[in-house]
């Protein structure tokens, strides 16, 4: 058996610093195994190679690799990385060029990759490419004008809803870019509108998908009202199959009739597409019909995914959104009447499929969420804290909280008042109401400012001051979130439920989770797969949630994980208000970076 670290002690300093953890090394072990014989430079690449993969990265980046000693690297090794060091990693049979099947793939710009995330990246950029350059029979543009202006109003701004509506009568792929209250659902619904109008003999068949049970329920709940108007119209469109991405692939692949399942859906709008990882959208584009269209919306501003990838993001680039063609813009001016200039070199760019809506409908010019929102997407931290501190703002608050003792003692009073009322509920739609109206989010999972410990410390609280005993691992008002897929219970990382009983004279205890349906599917607690108490969530795990209230903890220390897109996720959760708990130089420096994650799916998209 090799003795790897042995023979490389480099990983014994990478576990010492933290940079790797046991299961890189067992990772690299494995990688040299297949070698053979134990490399040093492949050891070491191998093992980071596990390590920025479970970090949400699709790769090593060996440039990166040689700027490790800079301030702005994304790995702190240990230890200097030179052009030797890669040149030996290089001649290591396991890691092979492009096309080559291998466990490692190093590509052109010297990323090395897991076999199966190249692939992913390879397919789904080759998939977008090619819906990008398909353009969808456009009817005649005089009929898209007169409609247009119908159903949008004059500005004297340019609409970015008008201009995406347009957009998405022409391209077979599109991805739609927004904030909270930028009207995303609204748009889903009008160019399910205009593609019904303009094509009145066509059969479509739609499906709208989002990477969570409670993200689906919401947009089919948004809809139940609005597309009576679309039936009334036209009866060419069924009504809309609401799904997650993730019943939806199992429905195809298992030949399940679901209620609306379209074998081969026309138009697939996937909301909260911020959300979904490199893998699962590559499985969902590979499961669609070639003539599909794909509409994509989410925030490109928001956290990537929690696995790997930051798919949304490298569709929308910030430098590229907005950016037309001289041939895209002469269509949009025709169907919008509007005057736009092509600012793209190119005659053909993925830049025609992107649009980023700028208006906001929900915050007013005098909301703080607005304004501090806004500061915190720019990197504005001085911004940002003014907006916190100031009393023209009673929606957003800020209070210094610099050890775990004064955590505690404001966050007592928060417990005792929003979820003690949980253990005195027996419907589930009550209850998960509740837990709407309040959350309180932190960016860490473990330590003494993470969800783990801040929720066993709620668990006591209202142990000794409303409910008694509550020391078994089940009992009646706990929210909880599942931590791992189980695609036979369909229940999936990142929903969330609530346990209750049936009565207050009853012992057993049910979990209930919300369904697209906005009705209630029901588990004994025993089967559910691997879950944790949600009193508290990571910001992560709060994507595609929205609550009255937020309270957001900072730490008392500074990690690489404090970005400014964390915070803005954490604030664009709330829909009343929100309060930021930490030190200010904590804040700050959260504001002040930007998160990365490496990839290569931009370029492939762009270049």
């Amino acid at each position: 058996m090799i003795d790897i670290k042995k023979q490389c002690p480099e990983l014994d300093l990478m576990l010492k610093e933290e940079v790797i953890e046991p299961f890189d090394v067992e990772f690299a072990r494995i990688i040299s195994l297949i070698e053979g014989k134990t490399s040093r430079e492949l050891a070491i690449v191998s093992s980071l190679v596990s390590r920025l993969r479970r970090d949400g990265h699709v790769c090593v980046d060996m440039k990166e690799l040689l700027n490790t000693g800079s301030e702005n690297a994304l790995i702190a090794l240990p230890f200097k990385i030179d052009e030797e060091f890669i040149n030996k990693l290089l001649n290591t049979e396991s890691i092979v060029k492009p096309g080559i099947r291998g466990p490692l793939v190093l590509d052109q710009e010297l990323r090395i990759y897991l076999y199966r995330f190249w692939m992913y990246e390879q397919i789904l950029a080759d998939a977008i490419k090619k819906r990008a350059m398909n353009d969808l029979s456009i009817p005649d543009k005089n009929r898209i004008k007169n409609r247009m202006d119908q159903l949008f109003a004059e500005t004297d701004q340019y609409d970015w809803q008008k201009i995406a509506s347009a957009m998405a009568l022409k391209k077979r792929f599109c991805a739609i870019s927004g904030g909270p209250g930028t009207g995303k659902t609204h748009l889903i619904f009008t160019i399910i509108l205009l593609l019904s109008d303009l094509n009145p003999e066509q059969d479509i068949n739609i499906a709208l998908l989002a990477p969570t049970g409670k993200a689906s329920a919401r947009m089919k709940d948004a809809f139940k009202n609005r597309y009576s108007l679309i039936q009334d119209m036209k009866k060419n469109v069924a009504l809309p199959y609401t799904s997650t991405i993730h019943r939806f692939l199992i429905g195809l692949k298992l030949k399940r009739r679901f209620e609306n399942l379209p074998e081969k859906p026309d138009i697939v709008f996937v909301d909260e597409a911020s959300m979904v990882d490199l893998e699962l959208m590559t499985r969902l584009i590979q499961a669609l019909p070639e003539h599909c269209q794909i509409i994509l919306t989410g925030d490109k501003d928001q956290l990537s995914s929690v696995e790997a990838g930051a798919v949304f993001s490298d569709i929308c680039p910030q430098e590229r959104t907005n950016s037309f063609s001289p041939a895209m813009c002469s269509y949009l001016n025709e169907a919008t009447g509007y005057n736009l200039v092509s600012s793209a070199d190119k005659s053909e760019s993925m830049g025609d499929c992107i649009v980023n809506l700028e208006r906001n409908y929900r915050f007013s010019a005098e909301s703080g969420i607005y304004h501090l929102s806004s500061a915190v997407r720019g990197g504005n931290w001085d911004c940002a804290i003014s907006v916190l501190k100031d009393h023209r703002y009673p929606d957003v608050t800020w209070r210094r909280i610099n050890s775990v003792q004064m955590l505690h003692m404001n966050i007592r009073k928060m417990v005792i008042e929003n979820f003690r009322k949980l253990h005195n509920i027996f419907t589930p739609f009550d209850a998960i109401r509740i837990l709407d109206s309040f959350r309180i989010l932190t960016p860490l999972r473990e330590g003494p400012f993470g969800t783990v410990a801040i929720n066993r410390f709620i668990e006591n609280i209202l142990i000794r001051q409303t409910v008694g005993d509550i020391i078994n691992e089940w009992y009646h008002g706990k929210p909880i979130i599942i931590t791992r897929n189980n695609y036979e219970l369909e229940l999936f990382n990142g929903d969330t439920g609530i346990i209750l009983k049936d009565t207050p004279a009853s012992s057993e205890l049910s979990a209930y989770f919300t369904s697209e349906d906005n009705t209630f599917r029901r588990f004994h607690p025993m089967v559910l797969p691997d879950c944790e108490t949600a009193y508290v969530m990571t910001v992560h795990k709060s994507q595609g949630s929205e609550f009255e209230r937020v309270i957001l903890v900072l730490p008392d220390r500074d990690s690489p994980l404090l970005t400014k897109e964390l915070i803005y996720t954490a604030i664009t959760r709330a829909k009343e208000s929100v309060e930021i708990w930490g030190k200010e130089d904590i804040l700050k420096s959260a504001i002040s970076r930007k998160t990365r994650r490496l990839s290569g799916l931009k370029d492939l998209l762009w270049k």
